[in-house]
Parts: structure tokens; C-alpha cells; sequence
């Protein structure tokens, strides 16, 4: 059976069409916006979007993205690489976000579980001269990548 020149182009075309959108579907990278307009940028209860702008985060609502680690599984690899930092009662916020890092170069932008383990009284950090008084950071955030599990980035702050 031989098939004519037109056909195979055809069937060539349909077939490219098919991986091209397979392709761009699965390794499309997380972005802050959509056809549909602007990302709505994500409020977290423990810190505003200015102060975490200070350090050059910006947080935005998923559009379509899903994760691939579950947020059961972010928790522990948070708790996990800060074992003695982990609040009481497990985390005390959990939320999946577009998270834009402008102090990483290059510019990290991808989906994140951000998880929030600061302690009760938040947490110590070291401020001035030794023996001088410490500060207490109010907010302590663990950025677990939603795709790989790794942790890009743990910030804390008051």
C-alpha cells in the first residue's frame, strides 16, 4: 500500500502538532502570568509582600500548575532540613505559590510549597556584638520546589 506525498505531509504535520503541545506541556516553566492576565500576587499571615520584596521575593497564585510533591511531603522535607527550628504543632502555614526570587541570578521563578516552621516566640537570631541581647525573627520560610522536593530557598524575618 503506498501513500500519497499529501497524506504523508499531513499525517507529519498532525503528528509534530501533537508532540509540540505534548512537549511544551510538560516542560513549560512556571510563570507569574496568563493569557487571562496578571498573576494575583499571594499574602502569607506572617509577613507582607514588602517586606519579603526587601529581599527581592514576590509571591503569586497558581495559575494551572500542579504540584508534583504534595504538601504533606514539602512539610517533612522542610522539618526535616530544620530539625531544631520546626514549630510545635508542625507547620504553622503551607501555601503553593509562583515564587519570583530577583536575588538569585539567575532570577529563580517556579512553583514552591512555601512552609512556615517558625517556633511559638518565633526565632532567635544572633544581632550585634556577642552577649548582646538577640532579635526574634517573626516569620521563618522554607521554599520546597513543588516539581523536584529540593529546597531553593529558607528566609526569615520579623
Amino acid at each position: 500500500m503506498t501513500m500519497s506525498t499529501g497524506h504523508l505531509a499531513r499525517t507529519a504535520l498532525v503528528v509534530g502538532l501533537i508532540s509540540a503541545g505534548l512537549y511544551a506541556s510538560l516542560v513549560r516553566p512556571a510563570t507569574t502570568g496568563s493569557a487571562q492576565g496578571p498573576a494575583t500576587p499571594l499574602n502569607l499571615h506572617y509577613t507582607t509582600a514588602h517586606q519579603l520584596s526587601v529581599n527581592g521575593l514576590r509571591l503569586a497564585e497558581p495559575m494551572n500548575e500542579r504540584p508534583l510533591v504534595s504538601r504533606d511531603r514539602a512539610i517533612r522535607i522542610a522539618e526535616d532540613a530544620y530539625p531544631g527550628i520546626s514549630s510545635e504543632n508542625g507547620a504553622r502555614e503551607v501555601a503553593l505559590a509562583i515564587v519570583t526570587d530577583t536575588a538569585q541570578h539567575p532570577t529563580m521563578n517556579r512553583l514552591c510549597w512555601i512552609v512556615d516552621i517558625t517556633p511559638p516566640n518565633g526565632l532567635p537570631v544572633p544581632a550585634g556584638p556577642i552577649g548582646a541581647p538577640s532579635k526574634r525573627a517573626a516569620w521563618f520560610f522554607v521554599f520546597v520546589d513543588a516539581t523536584s522536593g529540593n529546597i531553593d530557598l529558607a528566609e526569615g524575618g520579623s
